[in-house]
């Protein structure tokens, strides 16, 4: 049985520049569906969507209200901007995608915290979440509920980052499992969802 059943990673500014380096490395065969959450202006998902899906062959989405997450399968959700994406059960008790129109502030949209803390709840310990480039602390209280749940965080090396405010913020409040180096952040995560411990 696979340690992991979701991967979310969360990013902002320079993420975009992140994504371009780690996609192209990810095995088709991780088996496990990737959530990301780049905050992002309304009306950019499908131009993200189809950037991602140039640069690997896992099937890139865009995340839809009432979606059941494909567990099992290798499928990239893009969180749709401008909203807020939460997972829970749904009366079957499959992992469904609920969607909500963001409020607050626009450059948090989507919130990387409501969709890491939502899924810690759903999946326990068998999330993995991955906080890379961008300015403020979003994702900070994600990657803790993460692992409170035990689950597994990384984060990128904020040497590696385009601004490093996100990923330190992680790093100082001590909910950081691994810190990695953009260049082998993609590596890393093959290497948890593949393994076998």
């Amino acid at each position: 049985m696979m340690r992991y059943r979701c991967v979310i990673i969360g990013s902002s500014t320079g993420g975009q520049s992140a994504l371009s380096e780690i996609l192209p490395g990810l095995s088709p065969s991780l088996g496990v569906p990737m959530i990301v959450i780049q905050h992002n202006l309304k009306g950019m998902s499908d131009f993200m969507v189809s950037s991602l899906q140039r640069l690997t062959s896992i099937p890139v989405k865009e995340a839809k209200g009432g979606e059941i997450l494909a567990c099992g399968e290798s499928t990239i959700y893009v969180a749709p901007s401008g909203y807020h994406m939460r997972i829970i059960w749904n009366r079957d008790h499959n992992p469904m995608i609920v969607v909500r129109e963001g409020k607050g502030n626009p450059n948090l949209l989507p919130n990387i915290d409501e969709t890491m803390t939502t899924a810690s709840e759903v999946f326990k310990s068998s999330v993995l979440g991955v906080i890379l480039t961008g300015m403020g602390s979003d994702g900070t209280e994600g990657m803790r509920a993460i692992c409170n749940a035990g689950g597994t965080t990384l984060a990128q090396d904020p040497a590696t980052c385009a601004i490093p405010s996100m990923p330190a913020s992680a790093i100082a409040a001590g909910v950081v499992t691994y810190i990695v180096g953009l260049q082998y952040i993609a590596s890393k995560i093959n290497h948890l969802v593949l393994s076998k411990e």
